[in-house]
């Protein structure tokens, strides 16, 4: 099944990126180009609905990549070109809350790509530009911690994409280095990777997003 075709209208995307379904069923995407996000009902595309155009404003994004709607369902987006995350309460944009400037110190990102809020409520953002992870307690910053460094080795990324944590581990897709990682935590231990590039099993080709049941 398959839904949407390209353009600026209604049921319609431009590249889009990031991807998730709440436990309403409802699906939430970052449609990246058009500079909105999006929220329809199912597959059909019922209840279609859209929030956001291009600035830095309140209701306006720069590159929207990840999108996540945590248990109150508040929903969260990191956008790229300007290195923040946003969260606001619901499709309205109310509570609209911004964290992080560009740059590569504390409270500084690069590249984000996605975004995991886990059940205690800390944010994991992956740091594309950074070739690192980010993990705050929440929006306030509080608990700022990072893990990675450039490279194709232990403790290292190529430009990761997706994270996302699950039964205490973390996932992260190691896009440049056609790889996942699987870690128990932000040191790094438990270091484990799968894959190589290529086309044949247990290969990939520049992997993006990653889900875990």
């Amino acid at each position: 099944t398959t839904f949407g075709r390209s353009g600026d209208g209604i049921n319609e995307l431009n590249t889009p990126r990031g991807i998730f379904v709440d436990a309403a069923g409802r699906i939430y995407v970052a449609d990246t180009y058009n500079q909105r996000i999006v929220r329809i009902n199912d597959i059909t595309g019922a209840g279609w609905t859209t929030l956001g155009s291009a600035g830095s404003g309140p209701r306006e994004f720069a590159q929207p990549e990840g999108i996540f709607v945590d248990a109150a369902d508040r929903i969260y987006v990191v956008e790229y070109s300007r290195g923040v995350i946003v969260r606001m309460n619901d499709m309205s944009g109310a509570g609209w809350t911004t964290f992080g400037r560009q740059g590569r110190g504390v409270n500084e990102l690069s590249g984000p790509w996605s975004v995991f809020v886990d059940t205690t409520g800390r944010i994991y953002v992956s740091e594309c530009e950074n070739n690192r992870i980010a993990r705050m307690n929440d929006m306030t910053g509080v608990g700022w911690i990072t893990f990675g460094s450039p490279g194709n080795g232990t403790n290292q990324f190529n430009c990761p994409f997706g994270v996302f944590v699950a039964v205490g581990k973390i996932y992260v897709v190691d896009s440049g280095n056609n790889r996942i990682v699987r870690m128990n935590d932000m040191t790094g231990a438990g270091w484990t990777t799968f894959g190589s590039q290529g086309n044949g099993k247990g290969q990939f080709n520049a992997p993006r997003g990653i889900f875990v049941r």
